[in-house]
């Protein structure tokens, strides 16, 4: 069964015919029907396992993110030493000084 075929028994299950003097605009219904399927169609449909399959890459990407700004933001919570007179400090920034050797250190 081509897709075609499906497209027109979907329409046929739709918008069925029942002889009668509604039939002429259920016909009408049903080519509109068919029209905007074939249209949706063409505009990018996936198969269940392609839309799956980037739905789990997503999902994987939001737990690879948010395990990077738990590492990024856990730098800051660090005790680690002034790069100059390795006093301990609390780091606040990628910046490792302590507040006497920043004010005293020339750029």
């Amino acid at each position: 069964m081509t897709p075609s075929d499906k497209l027109r028994e979907i329409v046929d299950k739709t918008f069925p015919l029942f002889g009668s003097r509604l039939d002429e605009w259920r016909k009408v219904e049903r080519d509109m029907l068919l029209s905007d399927l074939t249209a949706l169609i063409s505009e990018g449909y996936v198969s269940k396992e392609e839309h799956d399959k980037a739905v789990q890459q997503r999902d994987e990407l939001r737990e690879a993110l948010a395990e990077q700004k738990r590492l990024y933001f856990n730098l800051f919570d660090e005790e680690t030493s002034c790069m100059y007179c390795e006093a301990k400090i609390r780091r606040g920034s990628a910046i490792i000084l302590c507040k006497g050797c920043a004010e005293n250190t020339e750029v």
